[in-house]
């Protein structure tokens, strides 16, 4: 007598029993997970290394990878938080000024040191604009000629025939230097017998 696991011992041996017995007895068939226990268990996935497997047999996630990321985003940060090395200028380097030519030398000392020097500035008026009297004033070295613009401005305001006129200042006739310009600069470059010759007019009439 051959025996089918999938049909319990009952049913294999109904013609031994009444028929009532056979059929009061239920038919309960076999699930696979019980004639083969190792299926029911969840295949280990091939990410996890074999070190994942603790001694009770549970799973455990391998956070080698994650903790690698971690390592090298730590590593990244100090580096971009390293502070370049600060290089110090020796008193060696100081002595480069003095090998200098005399006319660098001359425009640096110049530049560095404090100049209380008076300009002298004479003023012409062009085509119809009102006559200054007097036309020559002293002004600082180190003032704007913006400083110059707002004297002449003020002076000239009773005389002007328009109070909303602007008023157009020239250097020697041929150009309208910028409002931030040094007019010691100027008067070093264009100066004419000692004087910087400053031109005004209520239109454009240079440039």
């Amino acid at each position: 007598m051959s025996y089918d696991p999938l049909v319990s011992e009952s049913e294999s041996s109904s013609g031994e029993g009444s028929p009532s017995q056979a059929q009061s007895i239920s038919h309960t068939p076999l699930s696979e997970d019980s004639l083969n226990p190792t299926r029911s268990q969840s295949p280990v996935p091939s990410s996890l290394s074999r070190k994942s497997l603790n001694r009770s047999g549970s799973v455990q996630p391998d956070n080698t990878t994650d903790r690698n990321d971690d390592d090298n985003d730590s590593d990244n940060a100090n580096i971009q938080n390293e502070e370049l090395p600060c290089t110090k200028v020796t008193l060696s380097a100081s002595v480069m000024l003095s090998r200098l030519p005399p006319d660098s030398s001359r425009v640096i000392s110049r530049a560095t040191e404090p100049n209380n020097e008076k300009i002298t500035i004479r003023c012409q008026a062009i085509g119809s604009a009102p006559q200054l009297t007097p036309n020559i004033f002293k002004i600082s070295y180190h003032q704007p000629f913006a400083t110059l613009i707002k004297f002449l401005t003020k002076k000239l305001k009773k005389k002007l025939p328009n109070k909303n006129d602007v008023l157009y200042c020239y250097v020697n006739n041929s150009f309208a230097p910028s409002p931030d310009e040094i007019v010691g600069h100027l008067y070093r470059h264009f100066a004419v017998n000692r004087e910087l010759v400053v031109s005004y007019c209520t239109v454009v009439a240079f440039g």
